[in-house]
């Protein structure tokens, strides 16, 4: 229901209305994508996770097969390891720079080389890399607003429905995921 407040109209809370909101708003934000699989998930997770650290590595599978296409959004749960912040900004550098295979790669490094991170956080600069520290704050914000675990899985369901899931997801859940046609994808 529509109600007025001022002079504007406005939507009441109600839950479809959130949760289509939400979902946009994750959509919206700045991601490493993975593949160009019909079905899209949006997995915010933070480059120290362990959890995330072994979904990349299933996801991973999917994407080579074609079936997923998948948005990483950094964000910070360990904020007390500074290369979360620092991996997570200079992803996010790449990503605004128009550098998308460039982001990938080091998203693939970051989850799969020992190591990698400490390079990351080493080579980090406030010049070059702070003013991504915005969209850090505003995926941890994104991520709270749900429930503050990574990694946080996000996509749409065939039916039109928000789905989430914390942690390593049930196998098969890949199929709940509603399949987007090409139009779709190439408006964003």
């Amino acid at each position: 229901s529509l109600g007025l407040v001022g002079s504007e109209m406005c939507i009441r809370d109600r839950p479809e209305d959130q949760q289509a909101a939400y979902l946009a708003y994750v959509k919206e934000r700045p991601a490493v994508v993975m593949g160009d699989g019909p079905r899209h998930i949006y997995v915010l997770y933070d480059p120290n996770c362990p959890v995330c650290h072994e979904y990349y590595d299933q996801v991973k599978l999917k994407v080579n097969q074609g079936q997923l296409t998948a948005h990483w959004i950094p964000t910070v749960v360990f904020p007390d390891r500074r290369s979360s912040i620092t991996a997570s900004a200079q992803l996010l550098s790449l990503v605004e720079a128009g550098h998308p295979d460039k982001a990938t790669e080091m998203l693939s490094y970051s989850m799969e080389s020992d190591g990698y991170l400490q390079i990351l956080d080493d080579n980090y600069s406030d010049e070059q890399h702070g003013h991504a520290l915005e969209h850090i704050v505003r995926g941890a914000a994104t991520m709270t607003m749900a429930r503050p675990e990574t990694p946080l899985i996000i996509y749409e369901t065939e039916s039109g429905a928000l789905a989430m899931r914390t942690g390593i997801p049930t196998m098969g859940y890949e199929q709940e995921i509603r399949v987007q046609d090409q139009t779709e994808v190439s408006s964003r």
